[in-house]
């Protein structure tokens, strides 16, 4: 599946197969999603607009296509579309249940006397979460329609409660938004992006669903800080000279709460709704009455995590480190194995914890205070990615995943429970910054898949499994993946040298094609991405493209 533009940055374009092994491929059935992208911040095209309404003496066929194309027309909650329905019908219709996307035309028949049917060739569609899906194959949606004559012209009275779009239509009245979720620690932010119309009205739809709590991919993995069963006291969040007026209530809303309860809500929906043009600050009131906020510090939450210059690599089949990548001057040899190289390495978060694997990869190694311990052994282990609550992560023996605690006394690994993944093939696993998503890539034989799943922990920060993912789209057939920020990811193909970076909403970036790529290594963001090919030769992503990097070091990787 492509990701062409910003045009189509939630549709799944209809490509032809590429000519693929029986092994490696892109599926063409099922679904993606798409939930993230960067902060959005909301334009005004929609207001610019322009939607004919209802013309005298059109046909029924004329007057549902008239209405579907009106859809577009946000403003003033949809005033034009209204008037395609009759007059008791129109104060009634409620269009925020459900947008259809389509790239075909849809298809008008009459069922039976004033009854009509839409057959809509669906590529994509947004629930009222604001969750967005896509198709890899048009799924058509069938929606009915009853019309009658008012004053001798068609109406419709009776109609779906959704909004149906066409793919240009939907790039010019939606946008991405970024909710705000905390790790179970309240140290991170963890973004979970919801699509939503460009209205006056946005920061009420972002508040209410930030209350119903996080995507399904992500149940189990972060927390809020609303208590739940928590609503808005009024249905909306009016904005008042770049402040947002937030009024909710509950069972768990009382003059009882916390102090530190109250700036992690205020902290969480700041970060929600900030990123919006027109709010710069949130004011939060408690059943109608307005809190303090402020006077705790460090309760907000860090966003989008720095990555370390600091790498490790090998030399000679021995685990080196340095301060930077072009700083000779401060390598340092942390552990040389005895008869046998060290391949794959990874540096835990606050160094002084490293892995390795052997070259069969079938032996895991953890290195300590300059001593090392064979912890895993297993078939086609994946290099070991650590988060920052010490814990190593490894892929094996196909869907298998092991996590063992770096820093216990006895360090045993331990199997997680991860039912999807059966009758799969994990060839990677990476762990966000902020330790509470996971993004995979794999096969099922026939089929390759990048997917992003919320990681759950017990009380003790203990990693007990991974949540029903979500798939990401992308142009290559992935054999690696891994976080380059907490909205974007980058994707590699080794067999063919290619890789790009895609947004978690669906926007991708082609990199420069590598010829014999082995291994692609990421810290955080563009400028901290490595490559490595067969012939040993170490490149870094630059704005021009790939640069080559002089080094006796090879096997980079950034902590983590």
């Amino acid at each position: 599946m492509a990701k062409l533009s910003r045009l189509t940055v939630i549709t799944v374009s209809s490509v032809a197969l590429l000519a693929l092994n029986a092994c490696a491929g892109i599926p063409t059935s099922g679904s993606v999603n798409h939930y993230a992208d960067p902060r959005a911040t909301a334009s005004s095209t929609s207001e610019s607009i322009e939607i004919d309404g209802p013309a005298g003496g059109a046909s029924p066929e004329e007057i549902i296509r008239g209405f579907l194309n009106a859809g577009v027309g946000v403003r003033d909650d949809y005033k034009v579309a209204r008037e395609f329905l009759t007059d008791d019908y129109a104060q009634s219709w409620a269009p925020d249940d459900h947008t259809v996307v389509y790239s075909d035309q849809p298809s008008i028949t009459n069922s039976s006397g004033d009854s009509y049917k839409v057959s809509v060739p669906a590529t994509s569609e947004i629930d009222d979460r604001g969750i967005a899906t896509s198709f890899n194959a048009n799924e058509t949606k069938n929606l009915e329609f009853e019309l009658k004559r008012v004053d001798g012209n068609w109406r419709i009275s009776s109609a779906p409660g959704e909004i149906v779009l066409q793919q240009n239509q939907f790039d010019q009245v939606y946008n991405p938004f970024t909710l705000y979720f905390f790790d179970p620690t309240y140290s991170y932010a963890v973004p979970d992006v919801r699509w939503f119309a460009d209205r006056d009205t946005v920061a009420t739809s972002l508040i209410r669903v930030l209350l119903q709590g996080p995507a399904p991919y992500l149940k189990d993995a972060v927390v809020s800080a609303v208590p739940e069963g928590t609503k808005l006291t009024r249905n909306s969040v009016p904005v008042d000279g770049g402040t947002a007026d937030i009024d909710i209530s509950g069972d768990g809303i009382s003059n009882n709460l916390s102090q530190l309860t109250i700036e992690r809500i205020n902290a969480q929906m700041n970060e929600t709704l900030t990123s919006l043009a027109n709010i710069n600050s949130v004011k939060l009131l408690l059943n109608g009455q307005a809190v303090q906020t402020g006077t705790l510090s460090e309760v907000n939450p860090i966003v989008d995590p720095s990555v370390p210059d600091s790498v490790i690599g090998t030399e000679d089949g021995s685990l080196v480190t340095r301060s930077q990548i072009d700083d000779p001057a401060s390598q340092s040899t942390v552990y040389t194995p005895q008869g046998a190289n060290a391949t794959l390495p990874a540096m835990g978060i606050a160094r002084g914890i490293y892995s390795y694997l052997s070259e069969d990869r079938k032996n895991m190694w953890l290195v300590r205070n300059g001593e090392a311990q064979q912890i895993l052994t297993g078939n086609d282990l994946s290099q070991p990615s650590f988060d920052y609550l010490h814990w190593a992560w490894v892929a094996h023996d196909n869907s298998t995943i092991s996590v063992v605690s770096s820093t216990a006394e006895n360090p045993e690994p331990e199997d997680l429970e991860v039912p999807w993944l059966n009758g799969y093939s994990v060839h990677s696993i990476n762990i966000s910054r902020g330790g509470s998503r996971a993004v995979l890539t794999g096969t099922d034989g026939t089929y390759s898949y990048v997917w992003v799943s919320g990681v759950i922990r017990g009380k003790d920060g203990k990693p007990i499994g991974l949540q029903e993912p979500v798939r990401i789209g992308t142009s290559i057939i992935p054999d690696y993946a891994d976080f380059t920020s907490d909205q974007e990811i980058v994707v590699a193909n080794y067999e063919e040298g290619t890789a790009e970076i895609v947004s978690l909403s669906g926007i991708s970036r082609s990199l420069e094609p590598l010829k014999g790529l082995t291994k692609l290594t990421v810290g955080g963001g563009d400028n901290q991405i490595m490559a490595e090919t067969k012939d040993s030769t170490l490149y870094r992503l630059t704005s021009s493209g790939w640069t080559r990097v002089e080094s006796s070091m090879h096997d980079f990787n950034y902590s983590g």
